[in-house]
Formats: structure tokens, sequence, C-alpha cells
């Protein structure tokens, strides 16, 4: 192992490895756990046993456990051992089912997807307009409905279910009084609405009157991603016992999809992406929602990954609907 000449302290002079022809022990030994720490990190070095600084290498097949199990893995997947013959063949696939489309097209003259000039052609969709007896229904649906604002609406919902019930102090072993919650509830309900619509704390603090300081402690002591997730599920848990809730379907069947959005801030999860958001950089927000809309699963990913890579988070890590279905577009699949 190379070492390098490294100053202990930093502000301090430089400790030589050689004083007067001999080898400086404290020295020796500084810059052996220096160098020793740097290859750990960047796994040049490894140690045997370890899980943290194994080689990277360590879970895979070796060469001699591959040598047998080969043979086995192919024809358990139905797949040539020839990676030629493989992509061969799906080409003659490709090329069998453009030509069944290029005649389905050709029968049928269909005037909203053609072939011209060698491209296809596809028209694009008239809108829908809406009968006026489906607006006036509209109106009326909505007349029902007051004017009232999120945290009013927040309110109601808890007087329904208390799912704020989920939302408990790091530090507490037992159940809060009566008193103490109550107290709590309206600053709970303003980081909620702030976390909601993105206005921040400080922001809320100004419009609401509770103090910052307040609002801050209620933050770090009770938002953690366990209490949410547990307000969640209770929230899910009650909506799926609401009558209209069944009628909708039976929340077994779901579906899957990113949306991406371009970043104004600096935030250590954004990556540039040209294709989406040019220069700057954005991330996907990756959306899982049952056939009775309810949206069980929400999270912020990498925006140059293949979304494919997070569908079995939102099926894995809950358990509000118990899915046996689920959708997602090509970039949610892959093939094994």
């Amino acid at each position: 192992m190379r070492l390098r000449l490294i100053s202990f302290p930093r502000n301090g002079p430089p400790l030589c490895l050689r004083e007067e022809g001999d080898v400086n022990k404290h020295a020796w030994e500084f810059a052996l756990l220096h160098e020793a720490r740097t290859a750990l990190r960047a796994g040049d070095l490894t140690v045997e046993g370890s899980q943290r600084y194994a080689a990277w290498d360590s879970d895979l097949y070796q060469s001699e456990v591959w040598a047998t199990r080969r043979d086995a893995w192919y024809s358990e997947q139905g797949l040539p051992r020839d990676g030629e013959s493989f992509v061969s063949d799906y080409l003659d696939r490709l090329h069998h089912q453009t030509q069944r489309v290029a005649k389905r097209i050709a029968r049928h003259k269909n005037p909203d997807a053609c072939v011209e000039g060698e491209k296809l052609k596809l028209t694009a969709l008239e809108k829908v307009e809406l009968p006026p007896e489906a607006l006036a229904a509209r109106a009326d649906l909505v007349s029902l409905f007051p004017l009232t604002g999120l945290p009013e609406v927040l309110m109601e919902v808890s007087r329904w279910t208390p799912f704020t019930q989920e939302l408990t102090h790091l530090t507490s072993r037992r159940q809060p009084s009566a008193e103490k919650e109550a107290a709590t509830l309206p600053a709970l309900f303003a980081v909620l609405v702030a976390e909601a619509t993105n206005l921040g704390l400080a922001t809320m603090a100004n419009s609401s009157g509770i103090p910052l300081h307040e609002l801050e402690a209620v933050y770090d002591w009770y938002f953690r991603e366990e209490t949410l997730r547990a307000a969640i599920h209770h929230l899910i848990t009650y909506h799926g016992t609401l009558p209209l809730t069944s009628l909708f379907g039976d929340g077994k069947t779901s579906s899957s999809d990113g949306i991406r959005f371009g970043m104004a801030a600096s935030d250590l999860g954004a990556r540039h992406n040209p294709r989406y958001f040019g220069r700057r950089r954005g991330l996907t927000l990756y959306n899982h929602v049952n056939n009775r809309g309810e949206q069980y699963w929400v999270d912020i990913v990498n925006c140059t990954m293949r979304e494919a890579t997070y569908v079995l988070d939102g099926l894995l890590y809950q358990d509000a609907p118990e899915i046996k279905e689920h959708y997602t577009d090509t970039a949610g699949c892959t093939v094994m």
C-alpha cells in the first residue's frame, strides 16, 4: 500500500514518516490508519466475513457454482443459452407482429390510424362535449357542498375517524390525556396543511397565529414516516367501510404511474433529465391508486431510473388495501 504524507493535526506541522533515518512509529500508524480507512470506503480493501466491507461480487454466483447452476436456470426460464439466438427470436416475433398490424390497418381502412408515406399517421381524438344535463347536474352537486377551507375539512374528517391519534409523540409511552391531545390538535392540523400545500411552517405561523416554535416542535416530534403511513392506513381503512366506496370496486385492483416535476430550488433527490426538464433538475412522484380511488402509496423517486424499480414498494410495504391485480405502463413493467 502506498502511503502519502499527511498533516496531523490538520493545522499543525506534518508528521514525517522518517526522522533522522528512523521510521516515526506514530506517523506510520496514522498514515496506515488513514490509507486503510480510505481504501475501505473506496472498496479497494475488503474484510473477510464483513457485510459492509465485503467485495462487491461476494453475493454473486462464483464461477464454479454458476457452471453447475447455469443449465438448470436456462431451462427453468425457457431461454436459450446463446444470446444471439434470443435476440434473433425476439426480432422475428416483432417482425411477424408488425406484419399482422400492418395487414389489419390496410384491411379495415381506419381513418384514425393509417400508413402514409411509410409513416403511421394517428388522428387526434375529438374533444367530448358534455351535454347540458351533465353540466346542470355538476352545478347542483357543487352547490350541495359549502365553501370550506382545507383545515375545516381535516377537522371534520378527524371527527368521523380520529386519524390524528396515529401521529404519536416520538418519546410517548402512554396515551396522552384529553387535555394534551386537544391542545396539540390545532398545531397538528396547521402542520398538515403547511406540508400538503408546501407553504412552509413560517408562512403557516404568520397566517394561523400559532407561534413558529410550536409548529416546529410538533413537526419534529410527531411527523415521521411511520406515523404518516399509519395515519394514511387509518384513513384508507375507514374509507373502505363507507357504503358508497364498494360501488366503485373491491379495492383489490390498482395501477401506478409517475408524474415528473421540475425543481426550482436545490434538492438532494433531484436529478438532471434534459428530456423533461431541459437544463433544470427534477424528480418523479410515483403514485399507486386502486379502483376505489384510494391513493394508498406515494413515493418521491429518482427521475433518471426506470419506474419498475419502485412498483413493488407500494405493493409490499403497505397493508391497507389487499391488492390482487396491478397495472403499469411500459415504464413500470419488466420482463423477467
